[in-house]
């Protein structure tokens, strides 16, 4: 809701720097990102967001989350039709964005434990793009795989990009964690997405910003 960690990722959303520094990173980059799930995470952009997350040093949201309706998945119901199971925490059920994030979210998690370049490439803004290759995907992502992703919270940009507040656990072989020493860490990163009229994708964070990360227990 995920540095690249071959050179210590950022895990927020895959931006050199950056992915998903998220994840991804976890995961994602990036985790990832980026997500930071894996890279920045997982994108992250790899994984590679925050909720307490939010660990936007600059240009943090300037309005607060939305207080919609409560959409049907209310509290923490799994998205559908994604192999990742991706969760809401009450306060982020509540905001009308949430299932189509949700969706996005279950997309770009599952891209990245499938090591999907294509598809995760496809949830990437054009600058976003422009910072990874199939083989950068594949040196931040190689052994990363995220779970437990949780949206946290959901709010709005200057700009108008829907800021995703999101928590997650990336598992790693040890060499390729932001230590190397970690074989699990637990992400907080923030992704900017921008609207693209049939969903999101990934657009670049502000200046400064960075995803936190922390070993498991």
């Amino acid at each position: 809701m995920a540095g690249m960690r071959p050179e210590r990722p950022s895990r927020a959303p895959l931006v050199a720097g950056v992915v998903v520094g998220v994840a991804l990173a976890a995961a994602a980059a990036v985790a990832g990102v980026w997500l930071t799930g894996g890279f920045s995470s997982s994108a992250s952009t790899g994984a590679h967001g925050h909720t307490g997350p939010t660990s936007t040093t600059q240009g943090s949201p300037t309005t607060s989350p939305s207080t919609g309706a409560t959409s049907p998945s209310a509290g923490s119901t799994p998205s559908s039709g994604a192999s990742n199971v991706v969760t809401a925490s009450p306060g982020a059920a509540s905001n009308p964005k949430e299932p189509s994030v949700i969706a996005f979210l279950g997309e770009y998690f599952t891209s990245i434990n499938t090591r999907n370049y294509h598809k995760f490439f496809g949830l990437l803004g054009a600058q976003a793009q422009a910072d990874i290759s199939p083989q950068r995907f594949r040196r931040g992502y190689r052994s990363t795989r995220d779970s437990n992703e949780t949206l946290q919270s959901l709010s709005t940009a200057a700009n108008g990009d829907t800021v995703a507040a999101v928590t997650f656990t990336s598992h790693q072989n040890p060499a390729d964690s932001v230590n190397q020493q970690e074989s699990c860490t637990r992400w907080q990163v923030t992704l900017w997405l921008a609207s693209t009229g049939g969903g999101y994708v990934i657009d670049q964070p502000p200046p400064g910003y960075h995803a936190q990360d922390s070993p498991c227990p």
